[in-house]
Order: C-alpha cells, then sequence, then structure tokens
C-alpha cells in the first residue's frame, strides 16, 4: 500500500471510466443531493462557485468520527497538519503549501483562516475545541483574499453552527473508549416563545495520555474538555431577524512526547515510547474561551438584504511542555508559556442583485482588533557553557530564559465583489469581479532575559524594546465561469491576497520587521455531474507565485529559542485536486479526494549578506502525493432500522517538517516525516420510532490497523526529536434524538 500513491493518478481514468460504464437508474433516490454553503456570502451550491470547495453537513462528520478538528483534518487531502510541540492546544495547519510553522507567536497569524459563523479566530488555540452542534464545515482551497480577508493565502475553514429551530428537540450522545475515553454531548431546544427560539448544548469529553509519566500525573497525550453553548433566534419581523450566541469552552491537555532516536540503547528503544524515561517536570495545559455573536439579519427588499456580524471572546491559554532528552545540545528543555488574548470584529455586509438578477453582488466594511500578551519561560541545562557573563562560571549551567510580549493589531477593510452573467450564449457565461483594500497595524513590546539558577544572577537581553509597523494592500480576483451544460461548468481564476506582515517574538532583535507576504494564484476548474447525477466529478490545477516569503532562520543551531523571521525568498507552487463522488448502488457510495502538490523555493538570499542560501530550504507540510478514498454502504433492515459501514484510507507521502532544513541531507532527514496511511472505520446501526424518536448505536475506529508515523520532527545542534501519532482508539458511540 505505500505505495498506492505512485499509480493513483493513472488508476483515476479507469475509475471515472467504470463509472460512466454503469447502468443509468432512472431513480431519482441514486441522485447525489446537491451541497449548499454560504463561501460567497449568499447560500449556494457547491457546483455554481468557481472555488474549490470541500463541504461537509453533521451527518457526514458523524461517519467520519469527526467530532474534533484533527480528525476532519486527517481525511482532507489538501489540509496538512501537525499538533504544536508544546501544547496539544495549537495546530499547525498548511493548504496548498500556505501555513505558518511556530504558531504559538501571538505576533504573527496563519495562512489558514477559520472561521466560525462568518467570525475568523485569531488563535490557534480556539479550533481544537470539540466540534459540538455544527451544521457543516466549509473548506475553501487557494487564497480567500477578497471575502475572507485575514490572512487566508492558503485557504478558509468555515465552521457553521446549527441554529435554533423554534420546535422541542433532545439530543444525547454517549461515547466509551479505549484509554478511558468518554464523551457527553447534550443539546436541547425549546419551543418558540414570544417569538424567540432558543438552543443549549453541553459537550464534556476526557480520555487518558498514551505515553506514561513515570513521575506521576499528567501523562502526554492527556485531553479532557467542557463546553456550554447558548444559541437564540428572533424573528422580529419577516424582513428582520436577531441571531445571538454565547459559548464558554475550556481544555486541559498535555502536549506529544518527544524522544531522540540517536540515544538508542538497550534501555531507550527507537520504537515509539509508552513511558517516559524519566519524570516530567510539566503541568497539564489549560485553554479557556469565552465568547459572543450576535448577527442581524434585514431582508430590505427581496433584491437586497443587510447584514451585520459583531463578536467579541476571550481566550487564556497556559501549557507547558518538558522535552526529555530531545533536544540533543542540552540534556534538559522544559518550556512554559502563558497567552492572553482578547478579539473584537465588525462586518457590515450587503448582498442583493439587480438588473433582473443578471448581477449579484456583495459589498462589504471590515473591522478586527486583537490585544494579546505571552510570558513564556524556557529551561535549559546547557551542556556547552554557551552562556558566560565573565565570571568564568562552569557548565553545566541551569538557565532561564524568560520573555514577555505584548502585542496590539488592528485590520480594516472594504471589500466587494460582483458576479455578471450578460445575455449571451443563453445566459451560461458569468464575469466575477472581486477586490478588496486592506489596512493594518501591528505593535509589540518585549522584555527578555536571562537568569542562571546556581547562582541567583538575572541578565536583561531587552527591556521594553518597542516596535509598530503598518502596512496595506489592494487584492483583486478576477474568474470566468462558463456553465457548458446543465450539470457542467468550467471556470479560470486569477486571485491574490497576502498575509500581514509583523513582528517575531523569538527574534535576536525585536525590531527588526518583516513584511507581508504576497500569493497571485493562477486556477482552471471543472465542477460536474454524470450519469443522470449519480456521479460528481470536480477538479482544479493550480499555479501559485508567491514573493517576500516569510522565512524563519535560526542563526544558532544550539539556540534553539533565537528564531529570526524575514522576507528572504520566493516560490512557487503547482498543484491538482480531484474530488470524486460516486453513489454505485442506491446502498454503496465510494468517494475520493486527491491532492498532488509540485513546489519550487526559486531564490532564498541571505539577510545578513546577500548570498545565495535556497538549497537551505523546503517547503514544509507540503506532500507530492495525498489522497483519501473512503466506501459507505448502506442498508435498510427489518425493525425500521438502518445500518451504515464506513471506512476509509487516508494517505501521504513524504514532506518536510520545517523550511529552514539546512543544505545537509542527513539533517534534512531529520526534518522529514515519512510516507504513511491510516485507517479509520465505523459500523453503525439506526432504529427509528424509539420513544417517539430515533436511536444509533456505532462501533468505530480511528487508525484501525495502529499506523506508527512521526506527528512532528524537529532537530536542534545534532539529533533528531521526533514524537508519534496517537495509537488506534475505538469504541462505542450511543446516540438519541428526540
Amino acid at each position: 500500500m505505500p505505495q498506492c500513491h505512485k499509480f493513483l493518478p493513472s488508476i483515476f481514468p479507469q475509475v471515472i471510466a467504470l463509472g460512466l460504464s454503469l447502468p443509468v437508474v432512472a431513480e431519482n433516490n441514486l441522485r447525489l443531493e446537491e451541497v449548499v454553503v454560504t463561501a460567497q456570502k449568499r447560500s449556494e451550491s457547491t457546483q455554481d462557485i468557481p472555488i474549490a470547495i470541500s463541504a461537509y453537513n453533521n451527518h457526514t462528520l458523524e461517519l467520519k468520527g469527526a467530532n474534533d478538528f484533527a480528525k476532519l483534518a486527517t481525511t482532507l487531502p489538501a489540509l496538512n497538519f501537525s499538533v504544536y510541540p508544546s501544547s496539544s492546544d495549537a495546530l499547525i495547519m498548511y493548504m496548498r503549501g500556505q501555513g505558518v510553522n511556530d504558531v504559538g507567536q501571538i505576533t504573527r497569524e496563519g495562512a489558514v483562516g477559520v472561521y466560525i459563523d462568518g467570525v475568523y479566530m485569531v488563535r490557534p488555540q480556539s479550533v481544537t475545541m470539540d466540534l459540538a452542534d455544527i451544521e457543516r464545515v466549509e473548506v475553501l482551497r487557494g487564497p480567500q483574499g477578497t471575502l475572507y480577508g485575514r490572512n487566508t493565502t492558503g485557504g478558509a475553514v468555515n465552521i457553521i453552527t446549527e441554529k435554533p429551530a423554534g420546535e422541542l428537540g433532545f439530543k444525547q450522545s454517549l461515547s466509551i473508549g479505549n484509554r478511558d475515553y468518554w464523551r457527553s454531548l447534550s443539546v436541547v431546544e425549546l419551543p418558540e416563545m414570544a417569538g424567540i427560539a432558543t438552543k443549549f448544548s453541553y459537550v464534556s469529553s476526557d480520555k487518558d495520555g498514551y505515553v506514561d509519566n513515570i513521575g506521576g500525573s499528567p501523562d502526554y497525550g492527556e485531553n479532557r474538555q467542557q463546553g456550554f453553548r447558548f444559541s437564540a433566534r428572533a424573528d422580529l419581523t419577516d424582513q428582520f431577524s436577531i441571531d445571538y450566541a454565547f459559548e464558554n469552552t475550556e481544555l486541559e491537555s498535555s502536549p506529544i512526547y518527544y524522544q531522540n532516536d540517536l540515544l538508542a540503547s538497550p534501555t531507550y528503544s527507537t520504537f515509539p515510547h509508552t513511558k517516559t524515561p524519566r519524570a516530567a517536570d510539566m503541568e497539564l495545559g489549560d485553554t479557556e474561551t469565552t465568547g459572543h455573536t450576535l448577527t442581524l439579519d434585514w431582508s430590505i427588499s427581496e433584491k437586497l438584504t443587510l447584514k451585520s456580524i459583531s463578536h467579541y471572546s476571550e481566550l487564556e491559554s497556559v501549557y507547558s511542555q518538558d522535552y526529555m532528552d530531545a533536544a540533543f545540545v542540552y540534556s534538559y528543555y522544559t518550556s512554559m508559556d502563558d497567552i492572553k488574548s482578547r478579539q473584537f470584529s465588525q462586518e457590515i455586509q450587503l448582498v442583493g442583485n439587480a438588473l433582473d438578477q443578471r448581477l449579484e453582488y456583495v459589498a462589504g466594511l471590515y473591522y478586527f482588533s486583537d490585544s494579546a500578551s505571552h510570558a513564556q519561560t524556557l529551561g535549559l541545562l546547557d551542556l556547552q557553557d554557551n552562556f558566560d557573563p565573565g565570571n568564568n562560571i562552569p557548565s553545566p549551567l541551569n538557565l532561564r530564559y524568560h520573555r514577555y510580549v505584548t502585542t496590539d493589531n488592528e485590520s480594516s477593510a472594504v471589500y466587494g465583489q460582483g458576479a455578471y452573467t450578460p445575455p449571451v450564449l443563453d445566459d451560461r457565461l458569468t464575469f466575477i469581479l472581486g477586490v478588496r483594500y486592506t489596512e493594518d497595524t501591528r505593535a509589540g513590546v518585549r522584555d527578555l532575559s536571562a537568569e542562571v539558577l546556581e547562582y541567583g544572577s538575572t541578565f536583561p537581553v531587552d527591556v521594553d524594546v518597542e516596535k509598530s509597523v503598518s502596512y496595506e494592500s489592494f487584492d483583486p480576483a478576477l474568474s470566468i465561469q462558463h456553465q457548458w451544460t446543465d450539470d457542467i461548468t468550467g471556470y479560470a481564476k486569477i486571485s491574490t491576497a497576502y498575509k500581514s506582515g509583523g513582528l517575531a517574538e523569538s527574534s535576536a532583535d525585536f525590531t527588526i520587521a518583516y513584511d507581508p507576504e504576497e500569493i497571485t494564484s493562477y486556477e482552471l476548474g471543472i465542477k460536474s455531474y454524470w450519469l443522470d447525477r449519480r456521479l460528481r466529478l470536480n477538479a482544479a490545477v493550480f499555479l501559485s507565485d508567491y514573493q517576500n516569503m516569510q522565512l524563519d532562520l535560526s542563526p544558532d543551531p544550539t539556540q534553539i529559542q533565537v528564531v529570526n523571521t524575514y522576507n528572504a525568498g520566493s516560490a512557487e507552487i503547482r498543484g491538482f485536486e480531484l474530488d470524486v463522488l460516486m453513489q454505485l448502488t442506491q446502498n454503496l457510495q465510494i468517494g475520493v479526494d486527491y491532492a498532488f502538490l509540485d513546489w519550487t523555493i526559486e531564490e532564498v538570499l541571505n539577510p545578513a549578506n546577500g548570498s545565495d542560501i535556497t538549497n537551505q530550504f523546503s517547503l514544509p507540510y507540503t506532500p507530492r502525493h495525498a489522497y483519501n478514498i473512503a466506501l459507505n454502504y448502506t442498508i435498510d433492515t427489518p425493525a425500521n432500522s438502518q445500518t451504515d459501514f464506513y471506512i476509509a484510507y487516508s494517505w501521504q507521502d513524504e514532506t518536510y517538517m520545517s523550511a529552514s532544513t539546512t543544505a545537509d541531507k542527513t539533517v534534512k532527514g531529520f526534518w522529514t516525516r515519512d510516507d504513511y496511511g491510516v485507517v479509520n472505520a465505523r459500523l453503525s446501526i439506526g432504529f427509528n420510532e424509539v420513544y417517539n424518536g430515533s436511536l444509533r448505536l456505532a462501533l468505530w475506529a480511528n487508525n484501525l490497523i495502529d499506523t506508527e508515523y512521526e506527528a512532528h520532527r524537529f532537530t536542534a545542534g545534532i539529533g533528531s526529536a521526533v514524537a508519534w501519532n496517537e495509537p488506534r482508539t475505538y469504541g462505542l458511540d450511543i446516540i438519541f434524538e428526540y
């Protein structure tokens, strides 16, 4: 199976030919359902918009077992991710080769924007919570610089929650599994009263770790969550409605465990460890978020709607990590982080149509502000006596580096997009033009000091170093879409986007800012149905060119706490994506998602001396081949029951896990994650008319064949630190809905 990707592209024509050779059956229940999304701020079918998009409703999310963002991401070939090294509360996310490796820095943001009910979530710690009570998830691939302007050079993930229906309803889900896993989700909907519909949901879960800490609690890989959400909807008139949502979530977790395979010995195995070699010095991390979202929707007329989205939230995340023996230049390396953040955003949208609906348009104003602080302590037992204040202090030294950073960021934008269908070619040709103008301001203050514990001495490095920067960007996008038949649409698209510049927390010089990273993308795509809509085939080929790459450079590999960020290069990414969904029979459905990425780093110049260091760099989290093959078999069984069997295989080629990998092939290998494949499966039996409701029982397994692969890698000086994936998990879901 590890060689499947070498011949997989050649299989697709035969698979499609097989589908085309199937007899056409007229039953409408064999037709694939239309998928309606709001990717362009209005309700539209995914087949009618010039965007490479994947959308999943709550039923599909349940089949995938995707009750959190990480589980969903494993089934999306175009989205590559890893758990952040020092905290399982944050995810490193890349799409089409775009992303940010060090997501723990509050002075920078990622390239994949995550939006919940239209609200941009600035902190990656906000997206690791349980996906509870979700209507659907939309994954928009490629630059979304017009309608989703906050640093979405790689793509956007749109999470839409279930809104109150105004009718009495109840859902209770209970899950149990290995490693003492349990999860409970309760959703209560109340009947509409005085024109107001309300809904309450509460989720709680707990799971033990998978690498035991011989020093006691916590173990590595522990996770427990709880979250409460209240939502209300008021239809004040037939034209005006108000939606309000309040949520509070708390996540307690421990980080992933690192081991150094160069330390292999009879007592230190190169296989994934199940316990630590010594007592770990860390505490259970705690991330808490509280948020309010208010949405006003006014249908001014049949042709014009005005919408306002207001959001305020607070986040506090405290986490620690003991890297054990993974950092080879140190015998002891720990970290402790405390992040506090407040964000506010306001968006006004005007959605309408004119000229007898030949023109559809969206216009908007956007404002975003974020204030945050980050206190970090790194504990190092220095084996090389790199720190000597001039007192002939002998090695080793027990050091502490203390860093405290505050940042205030503001962004404002005006945007518009219009889609015009001229009265030619039977109204099958549409031109779409979008523009966005953005202004960003970022400011930060940093204090940095080093402490030698043996002598009780603290040495200031930076004291109240301030820096502020501002940027502006004009980003147009042009698409031409042609509907060849009622079931086949093609499009060509040119779009631009930018990822804001800023400051690097861990830089040796905090006053050195980096400029925005700019991307121009060229894309051709097709959206199509075949066989009386029993086969859906969507494909996109693209070329992305980006300039002023924001690259992280380590001036000294032994000082792993110092990382500078520069605009040092340019790159080109070529890709192909294919989404196929086939309803082979009334009971059998097969889906194939495939992504191909081919990248070239064209030039990287050393900021210090201008020398060419291109061969020292790679694009991380950009596998050449990645795919997901899923089979869902449904049968109706006696006694008003239905059985679903779902199984999926996901594959990723080898990939680098850092941009700065050096030209040394051995060191590059330290940064390489090998290719791997994972099988997930679920067997569900549903019973109707159970106490006037429905009951589902589901047996499931994630990583069914217990594949071992590297969840993350890094190198420090000599040696390679590797964190292995979570082993197989399995369990039972019991779901009752009324």
